[in-house]
């Protein structure tokens, strides 16, 4: 979850992001031999992101990240 740490230290800053340059992040990603995920999607001028990590049927939240898209 190291990533989105990352983006969320840059949405508290007042950074923008262009769409291009984020794009790639939008779906769901997996951490390697873990239950632990991270979703993101394009909405509406923003791109989203949850983490969330399973604990057998249970989904635990973890995250939730917001950045501006700026075209």
């Amino acid at each position: 979850m190291k990533l989105l740490t990352v983006f969320f230290i840059l949405i508290s800053s007042g950074a923008f992001a262009q769409q291009k340059e984020f794009s790639w992040l939008v779906g769901t990603w997996q951490e390697e031999g873990k239950q632990a995920f991270e979703v993101w999607k394009n909405e509406k001028g923003f791109l989203s992101a949850e983490s969330y990590k399973m604990n057998g049927e249970k989904k635990i939240m973890l995250n939730y990240a917001k950045l501006m898209i700026v075209k």
